[in-house]
């Protein structure tokens, strides 16, 4: 039997993360649940469930059997918000696009999603809800704390452990035996080769932090 997966969002991300879904045989798509859409519209040719406040009575009611959160790196805080929320309560689906590679000493947690061409080593750790865009590349013993968001083609080097709720932009480098704060986030293209210890914005070769003089 399929399991029956309903997605918190209806933007870009959470219709990508549906398609793939449906091409999979293992799952069913129901639909979306979505503070932001008219009760009445359809998305991707499948409904809106209701509103996110909608979610545990409709998981009561048997409508769906597992959760994923498809809130993107522009209202991370939001994301962290319905993970904290739906965590222990609300089954949260781990999907893994069957074009990754993924050793069996990997720990990936509950509600993470990994899209097309990643790569991950051994003894990593990805903890809940993390999400991996297109060939991400994560090298051993590397962890990634929760509700972080990595955009494609970022490579993280061995003994490198990511704060929680940070944003890598895409094409990200970071060397081996680095640590990053929570709530970091970097620009494309971006190399860190020291460890981060303050949250900010952080871009270039090697990474800066961006400071707001206003």
């Amino acid at each position: 039997m399929k399991t029956r997966v309903a997605i918190i969002g209806s933007g870009d991300m959470a219709v990508h993360i549906a398609h793939f879904l449906k091409l999979d045989s293992e799952y069913e798509f129901i639909g979306f649940f979505d503070d932001f859409c008219d009760s009445d519209k359809t998305i991707d040719n499948k409904p809106l469930l209701g509103r996110i406040e909608s979610v545990e009575e409709q998981y009561a009611k048997r409508v769906f059997d597992k959760l994923i959160i498809a809130v993107g790196y522009s209202r991370m805080e939001y994301r962290k918000q319905i993970y904290n929320r739906t965590k222990g309560t609300i089954a949260l689906a781990t999907f893994i696009h069957k074009s990754c590679v993924v050793d069996p000493l990997a720990r990936i947690e509950e509600g993470c999603v990994l899209f097309p061409g990643c790569i991950i080593d051994r003894n990593v750790c990805l903890k809940g809800n993390v999400f991996l865009h297109n060939a991400v590349v994560i090298s051993h013993d590397t962890t990634v704390k929760e509700n972080c968001y990595i955009s494609p083609a970022v490579s993280l080097a061995g003994f490198v452990e990511v704060g929680e709720s940070c944003v890598l932009g895409i094409g990200t480098v970071i060397i081996d035996n680095i640590s990053i704060v929570d709530s970091v986030i970097t620009g494309a293209g971006s190399v860190i080769v020291e460890s981060i210890q303050e949250e900010g914005v952080y871009v270039g070769v090697p990474v800066r932090k961006l400071i707001n003089d206003r």
